[in-house]
């Protein structure tokens, strides 16, 4: 059973939490409870409202057993517990987000550490939203977590949204370069999508950086997603069906926006270890120069002169083993890209291999040229190009 008193609380909080942090509240008290409102996250207000009344019942039978009169810890007890049960409704909200930053190690790595920015800067127009969530950057990439959802601007709600056309630059003009993407369309016209750029070009990283972040959203509505799913699958052999907007027959929508967003992340510096090794094999000398071992990310810098000049690029096919055992074994994503304006290539691992100490070991087994917009036609130089140095913890 509760008293008069048990239920005035109640009710006040019932109030503070329906947006009325003064009401019946104990003036001496206003300020930490407003306080505290003001710091929570947003709720799903329906499960909120199931949970607290759980809670409250626990509270009830608590506070039976103790004495019939609520003192000032206890009401501090209930306001902390109201608080929680929002936050975890909040980090639901952002599961899917979640979800998408875990396509990537090197990332899950950064979030799980809680070393990215929480930003939640939405711009809405015509029903279509767009929040960026999340930020981080390091000396080797900005990655940036945004969510679009709505009905959106179209007749036809929307069934799916996909990012396009996305730049990045900072407040003193560097335009970042696209590092790839990953994403997430649920159901209801949600999309989630973390894109990232590549550092390179800033040279030494600031303490922090001032961006300015652009995206335009493709649209595949309700209608227009029935009307492909409606088409039949080709037989086996016939040619694949194409959908192309030259042909007037595309399912997305003209880019819809910018949408543009303004904000401000801090940096983290990784370490750099000079290795200046060279192997010869195939009459062919590799150097691997240098390791960038970046928070999030790890790039390997390999340098050769091409074999066959008239082919348009070259690719490197590479295991690397951490004392003994090959990061691809973990699932880990990688590539490769040239440094402009030399003879150098950095291999790429999206993974946090920062406290990996021990032997560290490059094994380049092929060499493989392509020509041609495609690459159909490929020159491939096998070979055995092994590199090896140790990794020591940081002086």
């Amino acid at each position: 059973m509760t008293n008069d008193h048990e239920q005035e609380f109640a009710a006040q909080v019932d109030a503070w939490l329906d947006g009325q942090p003064e009401h019946g509240l104990p003036p001496e008290d206003v300020a930490l409870y407003t306080q505290l409102r003001q710091a929570r996250p947003v709720a799903d207000e329906t499960f909120a409202t199931s949970l607290r009344a759980r809670l409250a019942g626990q509270s009830q039978e608590q506070i039976t057993m103790k004495r019939p009169t609520l003192r000032f810890s206890t009401r501090i007890i209930l306001i902390a517990a109201a608080i929680l049960v929002i936050a975890v409704v909040a980090y639901a909200v952002d599961f899917a987000l979640k979800q998408v930053i875990d396509m990537d190690a090197g990332l899950s790595f950064i979030d799980d550490a809680e070393l990215g920015t929480e930003l939640n800067l939405s711009q809405t127009r015509d029903n279509l939203t767009v929040t960026v969530q999340w930020a981080y950057a390091d000396d080797s990439r900005i990655s940036i977590g945004y969510v679009m959802s709505g009905d959106g601007p179209l007749d036809s709600p929307a069934s799916d949204y996909y990012p396009l056309n996305y730049t990045l630059r900072d407040d003193a003009g560097h335009v970042f370069e696209s590092a790839g993407g990953m994403g997430y369309t649920g159901e209801g016209g949600e999309s989630v999508s973390v894109s990232s750029f590549d550092t390179a070009a800033l040279g030494d990283l600031p303490p922090e950086l001032t961006l300015h972040f652009e995206v335009e959203v493709e649209i595949i509505t309700e209608r227009s997603r029935a009307t492909l799913d409606a088409r039949p699958t080709p037989a086996p052999g016939d040619p694949p069906v194409t959908y192309s907007e030259e042909e007037g027959n595309s399912p997305f929508s003209e880019p819809y926006g910018p949408f543009a967003f303004d904000f401000t992340v801090p940096t983290r510096a990784g370490r750099v270890v000079n290795i200046d090794q060279a192997v010869e094999d195939q009459g062919i000398a590799i150097t691997l120069k240098r390791a960038l071992i970046s928070p999030s990310r790890t790039q390997l810098e390999v340098c050769f002169t091409p074999p066959q000049l008239t082919l348009d690029r070259w690719g490197i096919a590479a295991n690397l083993y951490i004392n003994g055992s090959n990061v691809f074994d973990e699932q880990i994503t990688a590539g490769d890209d040239y440094i402009e304006g030399t003879d150098c290539r950095r291999l790429i691992y999206n993974a946090a291999f920062g406290e990996r100490l021990g032997e560290w070991r490059l094994e380049i087994f092929e060499l493989i040229g392509f020509t041609g917009e495609t690459g159909a036609d490929q020159t491939r130089i096998a070979g055995t190009w092994d590199f090896s140095f140790d990794l020591m913890a940081e002086q």
